[in-house]
């Protein structure tokens, strides 16, 4: 049997580093201080009634997996926002419990003959946060690969493209600079987004993908506080939601003759006459839109003087 060095990381998520005597090396998740080849990750579990008024660190987890889900997020900014999540249950809270409630209907809602929901976190609420916090990675076969990350610098609050394979269409998970971000979706199992942490330390931040093919192998990205100079920058996009075929405008500054926009799934090669604005239309045959539920479509340019900030338009029906 080969030696083996064991090296526990001190992190939210708990990883191991293993060593063999050839110096290769993997990670793989623990959640004891005995593991298998099989295991399970557990990020969150609800075990009691939640309503207006409650407190404590379930509240937190809760606000923390509805912030995930950009339809269910509490607040763009202030106490409830991503990175400010509070162990307080107020109306923000329960605005977004209704939200999830209204997603997941046949689930939470129907059962007890209910169309609305009603922000009180119940039996069947709890459970179904409780099934999206769970991974259970068991004879994992087909582990998630993260073939590229782009930009190749981030900055806090930007937002961020992998490429790779075995992604699932739902329920990945991203480790990202020891915390996670989860329940994000993959169109076409390759690509996956997210927006970097506001409060973000500089420097090598380590990055791996988890869903329910296994665990993809570690890389590194560098995170550095300022925006790269004369990068590309979105100030606004008019309008800000409209069905398919809408003509969208966006202004910002630093476009130049060879932009890539980046609209949901899709990459569009589009020029800027003025270096300010970039005109297009919402195209159902051009775009890779992750179906009819995600109605969130992210926004970005990139162009050889760097990457601009993410934008949100909202598709309608």
């Amino acid at each position: 049997m080969k030696p083996y060095v064991i090296i526990i990381s001190q992190v939210p998520i708990f990883r191991c580093l293993v060593y063999n005597k050839h110096m290769k090396y993997r990670y793989i998740f623990i959640t004891t201080a005995i593991f298998f080849l099989s295991f399970s990750v557990s990020f969150a579990s609800f075990q009691r009634n939640l309503t207006t008024g409650s407190t404590g660190q379930d509240v937190l987890e809760l606000q923390k997996l509805l912030n995930q889900d950009i339809r269910t997020r509490l607040a763009e900014s202030g106490p409830g926002s991503p990175g400010s999540e509070t162990t307080y249950f107020g109306n923000i809270t329960r605005s977004a419990v209704i939200k999830f409630q209204e997603i997941y209907k046949n689930e939470v809602l129907a059962p007890i003959n209910l169309s609305l929901g009603t922000g009180f976190v119940g039996v069947l609420t709890r459970g179904k946060l409780n099934n999206l916090a769970v991974i259970d990675t068991t004879e994992a076969v087909n582990p998630p690969e993260i073939i590229s990350v782009s930009p190749k610098i981030l900055t806090p609050g930007s937002l961020v493209t992998i490429k790779g394979e075995n992604f699932l269409s739902s329920r990945n998970i991203i480790g990202f600079a020891g915390e996670k971000i989860a329940n994000i979706s993959s169109s076409d199992n390759q690509t996956i987004f997210f927006v970097t942490p506001r409060d973000i330390a500089p420097g090598l931040q380590q990055l791996f993908v988890i869903n329910s093919n296994g665990i993809s192998e570690d890389i590194f990205v560098e995170v550095v506080n300022e925006t790269v100079n004369n990068a590309p920058s979105i100030s606004s996009i008019s309008p800000n939601k409209g069905t398919f075929n809408t003509k969208v405008k966006i202004t910002g500054e630093n476009f130049n003759s060879d932009n890539t926009v980046h609209v949901s799934y899709t990459k569009l090669n589009l020029p800027s006459t003025d270096g300010k604005t970039i005109e297009f239309l919402i195209n159902p045959e051009q775009f890779k839109i992750p179906g009819l539920d995600d109605l969130e479509i992210w926004m970005y340019i990139e162009n050889s003087n760097g990457t601009s900030n993410p934008v949100v338009f909202t598709l309608t029906q």
